[in-house]
């Protein structure tokens, strides 16, 4: 199948969502299909110094990235949408799939069969224009969601679309056996503590704070942020000895660092944020960052929330009330004097995320029957 993905999202940038968009094209390509990626083309400063955009994501160069013309204006995402999709009807693809509903939208107008996928709910006023119109076209094959939660809510809210929603969770790539751990000096023996992702507001960069003041038996590393929140923490950190935010550090090489540790945190709080910073997502969300943490092997101590729940249970991880920092030390005490107790969560974790969450099966599972 021909397939067109059209993402508004920068490439090369280090957002999630070009981690997302990359990695699903590549697992499309890899189960048959020929991709080609639409991206904008923005007067904006991109990564720099990036020579192969293949490379810095660390996927394969098994499709094809065309930029499109994004003209800095207001509503440029919209007038994006309608060239990206206008460019789509000149290559006749067997389907385009998109993340913009705008995307979509223009698709179904030029008799292209789509798919949208949606992450959290709409809200602005153009796309809910767009897709009110677009749920009564019948060029939109499927609508995939990431969560049983915004399952809910879009069923509830558009029940004529019921038939069309699909719950597929986001993944991860499994840990190749050519991806060794980073070395860390460690002549205490210290518990290794590991974060990998972004540190907007809700990530749980509070709680951690507060487990490096508590645990000095820990010894905590921070991996991601930019160069603003990395200088923000930077001087909260700046009176531990026991915390090292490594910053930064390309898409490929983020499971060096994880597999290092001894366990990996994800303190997501009640209200979580995206780059969009009126954007909370803590309801919707299926985080990569569980994914990836999944795909090594090592335990997991997450927030107590009903939407990782979804992923995953007292099997494979251990868990502790958001804002509850008391909770949080037990939990990580109990796993520091548990080494089998790692072993047999992180074991488990990485065996359902093999069975079921790698990019290879969730791209197969999003276009089976189309």
């Amino acid at each position: 199948m021909k397939i067109i993905y059209i993402s508004y999202s920068n490439i090369p940038s280090r957002e999630a969502n070009s981690i997302h968009v990359m990695k699903m094209c590549q697992a499309m390509a890899l189960n048959g299909h020929n991709v080609m990626l639409f991206a904008p083309h923005k007067k904006i400063v991109y990564e720099k110094d990036i020579n192969d955009l293949y490379d810095f994501y660390g996927v394969k160069n098994c499709f094809e990235i065309k930029k499109i013309s994004c003209l800095p204006i207001k509503g440029k995402s919209y007038i994006y949408s309608f060239f990206a999709a206008m460019n789509a009807r000149k290559i006749k693809p067997d389907l385009v799939y998109t993340r913009i509903t705008a995307g979509s939208y223009f698709s179904s107008i030029f008799k292209i069969p789509n798919v949208l996928e949606l992450h959290e709910p709409l809200n602005h006023l153009f796309d809910l224009f767009f897709f009110k119109r677009l749920i009564r076209s019948n060029k939109l094959k499927r609508c995939i969601v990431i969560s049983e939660a915004l399952k809910k809510y879009y069923i509830r809210n558009y029940p004529e679309i019921a038939n069309l929603i699909l719950v597929v969770p986001d993944a991860a790539d499994p840990v190749g056996g050519n991806i060794k751990p980073i070395k860390i000096e460690n002549p205490q023996k210290k518990l290794l503590v590991g974060y990998t992702g972004n540190l907007y507001k809700g990530r749980g960069m509070e709680i951690v704070l507060k487990l490096a003041q508590r645990c000095s038996w820990a010894e905590f590393h921070i991996i991601g942020g930019t160069e603003e929140d990395i200088s923000y923490w930077n001087e909260r950190f700046s009176n531990l000895k026991n915390v090292i935010l490594h910053g930064f550090v390309p898409q490929k090489e983020v499971y060096c660092y994880a597999l290092a540790c001894d366990v990996l945190l994800a303190p997501y709080q009640r209200a979580v944020s995206t780059k969009r910073a009126k954007s909370d997502i803590a309801k919707w969300m299926s985080p990569l960052k569980i994914f990836e943490y999944m795909s090594t092997g090592k335990v997991i101590i997450a927030s107590n929330l009903p939407v990782l729940r979804e992923i995953l249970n007292n099997n494979n991880a251990l868990f502790a009330t958001p804002e509850n920092v008391d909770e949080w030390e037990i939990v990580l005490t109990k796993v520091r004097d548990n080494p089998e107790l790692r072993e047999q969560l992180g074991s488990q974790a990485k065996m359902d995320f093999e069975k079921k969450y790698t990019w290879n099966k969730r791209a197969k599972k999003v276009l089976q029957e189309l």
